[in-house]
């Protein structure tokens, strides 16, 4: 899809300063936590975890993905973590939820979930442009290793820095698409116009694309504005096992009231519909 005329900065906004997590700010927050991670963090838009999750959870929740034979397809709603314990027990694990806090400096709740086991092969995007404009980047997405990664397998890629650019907006790229394409589906029908964006934003910053090598129990954090993508896998017959997970400032996402804890783990949304075990 080409529109002539529009740019990836057409369709973006520089939130205020203020608005903004303390680490993504021109100058640090004073609430901030400063150290290793964080500094990576502020620098790069990412995080990696190594053997983060313990082992008994991914098993235990994998088998259960068997069990219920919804692998390798996965849950065809976007918040199963409601039904499945054994999802939150992962989602939800506490020393992720620290994580998360430290790094967008606000209390986070789980708002969505992907389960499939085959990449999803979505073409560069941001995160934070599909959220409500209030967000404005307190919102993080996890990847977790259910399993060893096979290279063919279609991995996670993408652009250390690239959470420092503009955020683009749904509301600008929805004004482009016909009045019968703004529906809830929308994304989908905008991809071909933002991939095309991301493509040669990417080629004219002159950042690397780099790839997410994952081995069982690692994890990686990324920023709402990080480019990602996940590639087309080179064997589609190969599982690439994993779940994948996204947050939500608790205090930000106001529109989503009902918060239950796990446990004495993390938070999570009772979204609508939502049918709790």
């Amino acid at each position: 899809m080409e529109t002539p005329g529009i740019t990836f900065e057409s369709l973006c906004e520089i939130p205020p300063d203020e608005e903004l997590p303390p680490l993504d700010r021109e100058v640090v927050g004073p609430d901030a936590v400063l150290n290793e991670e964080t500094l990576f963090w502020r620098k790069n838009g990412y995080l990696i975890l190594p053997n983060f999750i313990p082992h008994e959870l991914l098993d235990a929740y994998a088998q259960v993905c068997l069990d219920e034979g919804i692998a390798p397809h996965g849950w065809p709603e976007p918040c199963p973590f409601t039904h499945q314990p054994s999802m939150r027990d992962i989602a939800c694990y506490r020393p992720l939820f620290d994580k998360l806090e430290m790094l967008i400096g606000s209390p986070m709740g789980l708002s969505l979930a992907l389960t499939g086991w085959k990449s999803t092969s979505r073409t560069w995007h941001q995160d934070d442009y599909l959220n409500p404009p209030n967000v404005n980047s307190h919102y993080a997405a996890v990847w977790i290793a259910l399993e060893d990664a096979h290279p063919d397998c279609g991995l996670f890629e993408y652009v250390p820095g690239s959470h420092k650019w503009p955020l683009m907006r749904g509301a600008k790229v929805q004004a482009l698409l016909p009045s019968d394409k703004r529906d809830g589906n929308w994304p989908l029908e905008a991809e071909k116009l933002v991939t095309e964006l991301f493509d040669k934003e990417i080629e004219e910053s002159g950042l690397s694309i780099e790839t997410f090598h994952a081995k069982k129990g690692d994890v990686l954090i990324w920023h709402g504005r990080l480019a990602h993508r996940g590639s087309v896998p080179q064997n589609k017959e190969l599982e690439r096992r994993s779940l994948i997970t996204h947050y939500s400032s608790i205090v930000k996402r106001m529109d989503l009231p009902r918060l239950k804890r796990h446990r004495n783990e993390g938070w999570y949304f009772l979204l609508e519909n939502s049918v709790e075990r």
